[in-house]
C-alpha cells in the first residue's frame, strides 16, 4: 500500500505541473517525502516488480552505476584493511606503539592486501 501510495502522490505531483523529485525532503506531499522515495525506486528497480517497473512513464530510470552507493566493506575487508596499515606502519617505524590520534594512509600498493609471500605456508592459512 505504502508504494501505490507514493507513487499515485508523484503521479499527482507531476499532473500539476511540479518536476519530478530527485532529491530527499525537496517534495513532501500528505506526509510523503516524494524525493526519497523516488531516489529510492531509482536504486532498487532491479529488485522492483514488472508491473512496478511500469512507473517509467513518470520518468523515473534505474540508476547508473556511477550513482548507486559503493557497497560496504566486510568485516572482513576492514580488518584486512587495518592489518596492511599497521603492517605499514610497523615497517616505517618498528614498533607498533601508535598514537591514539595518528591516521595511516596506505600506500597503493598495500590495498588490496596479498597473502604474505615471505612466509612459508603453514598449517594455518592466515599471515
Amino acid at each position: 500500500m505504502e508504494w501505490q501510495r507514493a507513487f499515485h502522490l508523484t503521479c499527482l505531483h507531476l499532473d500539476e505541473g511540479g518536476a519530478l523529485p530527485t532529491k530527499a525532503r525537496s517534495v513532501v506531499r500528505q506526509g510523503e517525502d516524494l524525493g526519497r522515495w523516488v531516489r529510492a525506486q531509482r536504486l532498487g528497480f532491479d529488485k522492483l516488480t514488472a508491473v512496478q517497473q511500469w512507473m517509467q512513464v513518470l520518468g523515473i530510470e534505474p540508476a547508473s552505476e556511477d550513482e548507486k552507493p559503493k557497497p560496504r566493506l566486510t568485516q572482513a575487508d576492514k580488518w584486512a584493511l587495518n592489518f596492511a596499515a599497521a603492517t605499514q606502519f610497523y615497517e616505517r617505524e618498528g614498533h607498533l606503539r601508535v598514537p591514539r590520534k595518528h591516521v595511516e594512509t596506505l600506500a597503493p600498493a598495500a590495498w588490496p592486501p596479498s597473502p604474505c609471500p615471505s612466509r612459508k605456508p603453514t598449517r594455518w592459512s592466515g599471515c
